[in-house]
């Protein structure tokens, strides 16, 4: 297969995608439309991914254009530190959720009913990784540019931008690793341990992204380790040979010996990960007749649970049962957790019990927060999993029901981590304010996911094959939810720190007023709107 041919099947691949997510909503989609669809998708999605290459470029150009000449090393220095970081996290997490929509959207089952080899499969995944990445691209040599015009070094064009690309493939292979990873034992085993892999790989998913995470952070403990490592090895100019140092302390060298070693050395990583990159791709080739495989179906009948007639409950129970086993779903509803984070120094190391209780009411409060306002985007996660199954949702099922059940998933994934969390800190701080916003909290977030699962319900139907949620509809439900949580924000606005809890004491009636009506409020709109 050429690399031609490979590209064509990929847009058949997304155009077959962009049919099945808007067959349901449009009965009259006729060839000239899809087409159409097609472009418009193509130009929201370059539009949404330069937006995040701007704001890369904008994160790590100006400090080295407008920087002087007293500061333009460390300026250099920094930003492509930065800008090393900021390739291999963008890529990553890009490539994790392209390979892993491969799977969940079926097009690894139609490649595989074609007569292809591993290496025609090499090229198909290769190029929709470069379909879904393209613009990123770009970035290397844009960056590179700015560091040569400033520096003057032309040799620092081609350092630069073999860095970077040699980070796109480094990404791309971990991505596909983790790919490889959470789909090696899927459906080739059943029962209890069953669910403790699928368990283990959906954590392993979930830590790796909040990984990604962390490491953001600790860019800014960047030039302490920076300065550790050069004064422990300083004989032999350990950080130019030191990977990601090497991209940026490899720029400034004296003499014809060093340019060469780095030279070296940047030309060394990038065909050390470019073969990674290639090793992972035959992985992951010869392990897709295993990710298609699903086991059949067996054991016996049991005793019906005893929720089943009520629909809206079962519904919710079942998208929590998906939830434990789709990693990225999993990731979505316990990222909120990843606020806690940044509190963990100041609640191990306070200065009285006073900025203690501050500190935890704080962290509590962005919590709820943060979970309310991604509260929009989980009820079409969740619907996007029933894939060509929706028929047998909409058959049985009002939709009412529907929008219902997928807002009482996402409240209950909330308060298996907002409630515990609220009580600890509780007991802490010896005041209910925590456990009474937690409650305030729970209300928004069934207010937020039932006016995102009726939005979403209104343009689906049985005929629909997949659910996808657009850049910008996604900005607008995120607008929606925060919004809706205004009741948790308000008391925190104009507060300093040791009168947060003060704050939250005399404001939390309101909030649970306000939550309460907008939880009412919702669950008429969708009794009256939604049939």
């Amino acid at each position: 297969m050429k690399w031609g041919e490979a590209w064509r099947v990929i847009k058949i691949l997304n155009r077959e995608a962009i049919y099945g997510a808007h067959k349901g909503s449009d009965p009259t989609l006729d060839e000239f439309k899809l087409l159409r669809l097609v472009k418009l998708n193509r130009a929201f999605y370059l539009v949404e991914t330069a937006v995040a290459v701007l704001l890369i470029l904008l994160m790590i150009g100006p400090p080295v254009l407008l920087s002087g000449p007293e500061g333009l090393r460390e300026a250099v220095r920094s930003s492509t530190t930065l800008y090393v970081m900021m390739l291999f996290m963008l890529v990553f997490m890009m490539g994790s959720t392209s390979t892993l929509a491969l799977q969940e959207f079926g097009h690894l089952k139609v490649l595989m009913q074609l007569p292809l080899d591993r290496e025609d499969l090499k090229k198909i995944v290769m190029a929709y990784l470069i379909y879904e990445i393209g613009p990123v691209l770009v970035i290397p040599p844009i960056y590179a540019v700015m560091v040569a015009e400033k520096t003057g070094l032309l040799w620092a064009f081609l350092a630069v931008s073999l860095y970077g690309y040699a980070s796109i493939c480094l990404a791309l292979a971990a991505s596909l690793a983790l790919s490889v990873a959470l789909w090696k034992r899927v459906g080739l085993v059943r029962g209890l341990r069953a669910k403790f892999t699928r368990a283990f790989w959906n954590g392993l998913y979930v830590m790796t992204m909040f990984s990604i995470g962390i490491l953001y952070q600790l860019y800014a403990y960047a030039e302490n380790v920076r300065t550790f490592l050069g004064k422990a090895v300083p004989e032999i100019g350990f950080l130019k040979l030191v990977y990601p140092f090497s991209a940026s302390e490899g720029l400034f060298c004296e003499g014809p010996r060093e340019i060469a070693l780095s030279i070296c050395s940047c030309l060394a990583y990038s065909l050390a990960f470019y073969l990674v990159l290639d090793r992972m791709l035959i992985s992951y080739a010869s392990r897709t007749p295993y990710m298609v495989h699903e086991a059949a179906r067996g054991g016996k009948l049991i005793k019906p649970r005893f929720w089943l007639p009520m629909p809206k409950l079962a519904m919710a129970l079942k998208d929590l049962k998906i939830a434990m086993r789709e990693p990225r779903t999993s990731y979505m509803m316990v990222l909120p957790l990843f606020s806690v984070i940044g509190f963990i120094p100041a609640l191990l190391a306070p200065r009285d019990p006073a900025e203690l209780a501050a500190y935890l009411c704080l962290m509590c409060m962005t919590l709820f927060i943060t979970g309310s306002i991604i509260s929009s985007l989980v009820p079409y996660q969740l619907m996007e999993h029933e894939g060509g199954r929706l028929w047998i949702l909409f058959s049985c099922v009002p939709k009412k029901d529907i929008s219902l059940g997928k807002a009482l998933a996402s409240t209950l994934a909330f308060s298996a981590y907002a409630f515990p969390m609220a009580l600890l800190a509780s007991a802490l701080t010896g005041s209910p304010c925590p456990l009474l916003y937690a409650a305030s909290g729970a209300m928004v977030v069934f207010s937020a996911s039932l006016l995102s699962s009726m939005i979403m319900i209104t343009t689906t139907s049985a005929d629909t094959k997949m659910v996808r949620v657009s850049f910008l509809k996604s900005l607008a439900l995120l607008a929606l939810s925060a919004g809706l949580s205004m009741p948790l924000l308000a008391p925190l606005l104009n507060v300093r720190l040791e009168q947060v809890l003060v704050a939250l004491t005399r404001e939390y009636p309101k909030a649970l007023l306000l939550s309460g009506l907008e939880a009412c409020s919702a669950l008429v709109l969708n009794e009256v709107l939604v049939r």
